[in-house]
């Protein structure tokens, strides 16, 4: 990280990891990035905790680095200036595929816990909650209430390895339910050949899988839920 002073413009990657153009920079930052477990490697590209202070009149544009920002802010909240006035975003967010630099600000002092997953990630791990258009901001929903409190809590006592793996513990549980497209073709082509007389626990049973995941695989690929998928065959 490069070394910033008063009034100079610099380039920073501190903010959301990050490149950040700023001036005005202030206070000590407490940045930390770790890899993901194994079962996210293909999906997430690091977990990052970050806390620091910014004056009122520091500008800061963030540029696209190729992608998604799943971030829990739970101290000053960031304010996006792409709005008039600008829009206050809200504890919970994600931040979608950047195509243009980003301007926003912070008064006072940030706490993070954050998650930045490869584009495909973010599809691949929150596409039942979640469609980020480019560019876009996006707040999460009361869905996520269990692990924004739980987060906010780890956080707000300093303790942020323990909120950076309570987060990668959420993801990896996403993770092993999204749905495999071979998972979905056998579960098909089981109710094809039944003409639609099994349960969708038979499925789960049948493909060494979960009722969820055999729900979200149907869903994602087949467009249907495996209920209506059998309901056709049966006519």
């Amino acid at each position: 990280m490069l070394r910033s002073t008063l009034r100079q413009r610099v380039v920073l990657s501190d903010l959301w990891g990050i490149v950040v153009r700023t001036q005005h920079d202030f206070g000590k930052v407490k940045y930390q990035e770790r890899k993901p477990h194994p079962i996210l490697e293909s999906t997430v590209r690091c977990l990052w905790t970050h806390e620091r202070t910014y004056s009122a009149d520091t500008i800061q544009s963030i540029t696209p680095d190729g992608c998604v920002e799943l971030i829990f802010n739970f101290g000053s909240p960031y304010l996006l200036l792409t709005t008039t006035p600008p829009c206050v975003l809200p504890t919970a967010i994600l931040v979608g595929f950047q195509k243009q630099t980003m301007p926003i600000k912070v008064d006072g002092t940030v706490k993070v816990v954050a998650a930045r997953l490869f584009a495909w990630g973010a599809l691949a791990l929150l596409e039942d909650e979640i469609r980020v258009p480019c560019d876009s901001v996006t707040a999460l929903g009361a869905d996520w209430s269990t692990l924004v409190l739980r987060l906010r809590n780890e956080v707000t006592e300093g303790r942020y390895e323990e909120a950076a793996t309570t987060l990668e513990n959420f993801l990896i549980q996403k993770a092993l339910v999204a749905y495999d497209p071979k998972l979905v073709r056998t579960a098909a082509k089981l109710l094809y050949h039944t003409n639609g007389q099994c349960r969708v626990e038979d499925l789960a049973d049948y493909c060494h899988a979960s009722v969820r995941q055999i729900q979200r695989g149907f869903q994602s690929v087949v467009g249907a839920s495996p209920k209506l998928f059998a309901r056709i065959l049966r006519f």
